[in-house]
């Protein structure tokens, strides 16, 4: 029995103790490894849903172990920013600092009482710099003038 280490940059030692023929050559197949790394991911504004590779794995800030040098790509998400996406080849201590972007604008109304009878309403879409602005002057309907007289 003879002591046989298969070593290759950036795989995990394989050892193995073979019996050696001399009658025969030997074939050995030898799957290897890759050694395991702690990935961080770290997001601004924190609490954002994290995946690796289209697969959701928590909100952040995390840590997660993986393969490390094998590509993943990383998307951070949050509901009113930007998404971050990032692809990452992980070594030794890597971290991800995510900082969302908000966006400029969000889906929301904003109305104001104008008295008795009107009101008027805005709604700000998404990206509203590149559709027109909705500003809108309402009349409630007649029946509902009356309740309120």
């Amino acid at each position: 029995s003879q002591p046989l280490v298969v070593t290759h940059p950036r795989y995990l030692d394989y050892k193995q103790e073979i019996e050696v023929s001399t009658n025969a050559p030997n074939t050995l197949r030898v799957r290897m490894k890759r050694p395991m790394i702690a990935l961080r991911v770290q997001s601004t504004p924190s609490k954002a849903t994290v995946t690796f590779n289209k697969r959701r794995v928590g909100k952040a800030p995390l840590k997660r172990n993986m393969p490390a040098f094998e590509s993943v790509q990383v998307t951070v998400s949050s509901p009113g920013y930007q998404t971050y996406k990032r692809k990452v080849y992980p070594k030794k201590n890597t971290t991800v600092n995510a900082r969302l972007r908000k966006l400029k604008t969000t889906s929301q109304a904003r109305c104001r009482w104008l008295g008795r009878r009107f009101y008027s309403a805005t709604l700000r879409l998404p990206f509203a710099e590149q559709a027109p602005p909705w500003k809108s002057r309402f009349e409630p309907s007649p029946e509902l003038s009356k309740r309120v007289a």
